[in-house]
């Protein structure tokens, strides 16, 4: 076992990322593969297994091969897409190439394929990256550099904020709050404890400290009493302040408190 996690560790150990260029290759592709998508299924009913098929072929499907197997030919790959998109464009009749319709005000199309772009790209690379096959420059990076996984945290957290709550300036009560967190707080704390348990590896530089639910906690806290938008640079300083001491001392406690819980556990078991 100890041999397993020492292996496991130097697998995620002293990455250093790749380049700005070849990580935006890899957006940029996603772009292009949604557009060639939505080209390719003008007549074709959204709801339908057909556009599901076509889909998973033209949008799921390279993006997992431009991260895996053809993470090597990623420019050849951006190329061929994007020509094969301007050829369809060009040659298609205008009239057929409808825009998207809502009578939804709060919808945005740019934000539904933003959103979408990152998410498949989060899942993809988070099953990928335990696996050789998922190249090692695009894992997240030891101390610095530019890695794939490391624009999705970032990415990831944007396509989150332009959609929260705070963001389109409305107001969250305390219930809505709590209902928001109650699940992201019971999955957090059984990977939390089945880690622990399981004595499973766990690399502060991949994984972070047992904070998974504090930032959102006390945003959510901070936006019921504050004005956040229109607040000081005396305010942002001291709620950074409060945050940082909060983590603090929950680093300091967590521990003892989750050794009291696996103690418990194990003499259960007994």
């Amino acid at each position: 076992m100890d041999d397993y996690r020492h292996r496991k560790e130097l697998f995620v150990s002293n990455l250093n990322g790749t380049t700005l260029s070849d990580t935006g290759s890899i957006l940029l592709n996603g772009c292009a593969t949604y557009f060639l998508c939505q080209l390719v299924k003008v007549n074709i009913a959204k709801s339908s297994f057909l556009n599901f098929l076509l889909e998973n072929s033209i949008i799921i499907i390279p993006s997992l091969f431009v991260c895996t197997l053809l993470s090597s030919f990623n420019y050849l790959f951006l190329i061929i897409l994007w020509s094969l998109c301007f050829l369809i464009y060009f040659t298609q009749k205008a009239s057929k190439i409808k825009p998207i319709q809502t009578n939804n005000k709060s919808y945005s199309s740019t934000i539904e394929l933003f959103r979408g772009q990152i998410l498949i790209a989060t899942c993809l690379c988070i099953l990928a990256v335990d696996f050789p096959i998922f190249p090692r420059r695009y894992a997240k990076t030891e101390n610095y550099g530019y890695s794939l996984m490391d624009k999705g945290v970032g990415l990831f957290a944007l396509a989150h904020g332009i959609v929260s709550a705070e963001a389109r300036n409305k107001q969250t009560s305390l219930k809505d709050l709590l209902l928001e967190n109650l699940i992201l707080f019971l999955l957090g704390l059984i990977r939390l404890i089945s880690i622990k348990y399981f004595s499973y590896v766990e690399h502060v530089s991949e994984y972070g400290l047992d904070i998974f639910l504090l930032a959102n906690v006390l945003t959510g806290i901070v936006n019921l009493n504050i004005n956040t938008i229109d607040t000081s640079d005396f305010t942002s300083f001291m709620i950074i302040l409060l945050y940082m001491f909060t983590v603090s001392t929950f680093t300091y406690f967590c521990p003892s408190i989750i050794k009291l819980i696996l103690k418990y556990l194990k003499l259960s078991k007994k």
